[in-house]
């Protein structure tokens, strides 16, 4: 949450929910949408005003949330091997992605990633500013689903350089933040290297197209998520949206890269590991949760899930809290 003190932390991560609670009031859920064991890396810094994270992903994963209020966000890959998609659109080496205040937004990964997010008070942004050009940019291109800057591939890279030297000195020796005077360097390096990046930087993009395929996956999410306790099929889907397997096949494809067959499975054995993750390790049934959540070959059940969360249903639960 962006405030007025300064801290960090970093994990390691054995799975998406531990990524996603790392970083606190975005409301944000996670998706693994591969059925291979997660890791992953969360650092985060806060200082005044500015909070920014870096996350390494190993997996295909879908990402959603909303940005805290009276802030703008801004978020740059720093290592991007894997196709990379914000809101629907794919990103090329030189973007950036803006978010507003409050705003919804949804980013994939479909391999390994390494995403720093800058999030800032707005405030906080006019004080490194001469005019308002940034924030009038950045409003106008994030749009209701997030917008895309294309930024000059020069300071684009200035931008990934100060980043990656200020994350690697934390990781070394997190201490230097203790001294303000590092702290204020900090802070004016990366808005300024951030403002040189957006004021030569292009027009944002979302097609209507884009924005069809977002609602209708967000339209399959509420879906299943409102019947959470009734295992859903890809049939039942195209029939409650009146969309063909046809077209539905294509915009997860499309946006997501996977297929809604493996959507729906990873959902569903995300479903079960959370619910075991909540349930008295002596009271808690591994078969009730596995049933719950449409799987009735249990040794099946059990392999799928090792293979996606790299333990047993019974290690999780035995570590249930």
């Amino acid at each position: 949450m962006v405030g007025h003190s300064y801290a960090w932390s970093s994990i390691t991560a054995r799975n998406a929910d531990e990524m996603a609670a790392h970083i606190d009031g975005w409301n944000q859920i996670y998706q693994q949408l591969s059925d291979k064991p997660f890791k992953g890396l969360s650092a985060k810094v806060s200082l005044p005003g500015l909070e920014i994270f870096r996350e390494v992903t190993n997996l295909p994963i879908v990402k959603t949330g909303i940005s805290p209020a009276g802030t703008l966000t801004f978020a740059i890959p720093l290592v991007k091997r894997g196709a990379i998609s914000f809101s629907g659109c794919p990103m090329v080496a030189n973007e950036i992605m803006t978010i507003a205040s409050s705003g919804a937004w949804s980013f994939l990964t479909r391999g390994h990633a390494d995403v720093v997010t800058i999030c800032v008070k707005k405030e906080v942004l006019g004080e490194y500013s001469l005019d308002l050009s940034l924030e009038v940019q950045a409003a106008r291109m994030t749009q209701s689903h997030g917008g895309v800057i294309l930024g000059a591939q020069e300071k684009v890279d200035g931008l990934r350089a100060v980043l990656t030297a200020m994350f690697d000195a934390l990781m070394e020796n997190p201490q230097i933040l203790q001294l303000p005077h590092l702290r204020k360097k900090m802070t004016a390096e990366l808005l300024i290297a951030l403002h040189s990046t957006i004021d030569c930087g292009g027009g944002g993009r979302m097609t209507e197209t884009i924005r069809e395929k977002l609602d209708l996956i967000e339209h399959v999410k509420q879906y299943l998520c409102e019947r959470s306790d009734t295992p859903v099929t890809v049939y039942e889907v195209c029939r409650e949206l009146s969309v063909s397997r046809r077209n539905l096949q294509y915009c997860f494809s499309k946006v997501l890269g996977v297929s809604p067959y493996q959507y729906l499975r990873a959902f569903r054995l995300t479903g079960a590991r959370r619910e075991l993750q909540r349930s008295d390790p002596k009271a808690g049934s591994i078969t009730q949760a596995a049933t719950n959540w449409g799987f009735w070959h249990l040794s099946r059940f059990a392999q799928d899930y090792r293979r996606m969360f790299g333990e047993l249903p019974s290690e999780t639960l035995l570590h249930a809290r």
